[in-house]
């Protein structure tokens, strides 16, 4: 028998005799959920000044704010987010090894 059929037939036992703590145990289990909301989204533009409220179709920037379709390019509203390091780290991870030119020699 294993560890897991041992269990089994505990609860069954304890549920034969009448343990009702053990059902209700059980019930608990069953029906409890877990619920885990989101984080709240901003009313208004995250750049500093614009007082312009965001609409459903604003999306997060790579430096994880949102912005007004105003201020949604990364040069306008100063972006932290290092595009070069991850277009390097990107393609580092799709070539696997560095390129290496085919040494040839030249007449």
């Amino acid at each position: 028998m294993s560890f897991f059929d041992l269990n089994i037939t505990k609860i069954l036992e304890d549920l034969n005799e009448g343990n009702i703590a053990v059902a209700d145990e059980l019930e608990l289990l069953a029906t409890s959920t877990i619920q885990i909301q989101a984080p709240p989204r901003p009313k208004k533009c995250c750049k500093e000044g614009c007082k312009k409220k965001l609409m459903l179709s604003d999306f997060p920037c790579k430096c994880s704010q949102i912005f007004c379709s105003a201020h949604r390019m990364p040069e306008v509203h100063e972006c932290s987010f290092d595009f070069k390091k991850a277009a390097a780290d990107e393609l580092k991870k799709r070539l696997g090894s560095a390129v290496i030119g085919k040494k040839v020699d030249t007449i």
